[in-house]
């Protein structure tokens, strides 16, 4: 999942305002913040060194809870 600053987003509008053409010519012009994947955080809970596997859940649970929370979905 592809996320922008609000100051990126106040950017683009400005982009569009400016007479820049075309959704991915603005877009294009901005970094957006990838938010990891499934996959990934299991890969980034392998590397966190944690004496007990409960733990490793945990964290690896805690990582996935935060990327939904960010990610706007999720609310439970």
């Amino acid at each position: 999942m592809k996320l922008y600053t609000e100051e990126q987003v106040k950017l683009m509008i400005d982009d569009a305002h400016n007479g820049v053409d075309g959704y991915y010519d603005i877009l294009k012009n901005h970094n957006p913040i990838e938010l990891p994947s499934n996959e990934e955080i299991h890969e980034m809970g392998r590397d966190v060194i944690i004496y007990n596997d409960t733990k490793r859940g945990w964290f690896i649970e805690g990582l996935k809870f935060m990327r939904d929370k960010i990610g706007g979905g999720n609310d439970d």
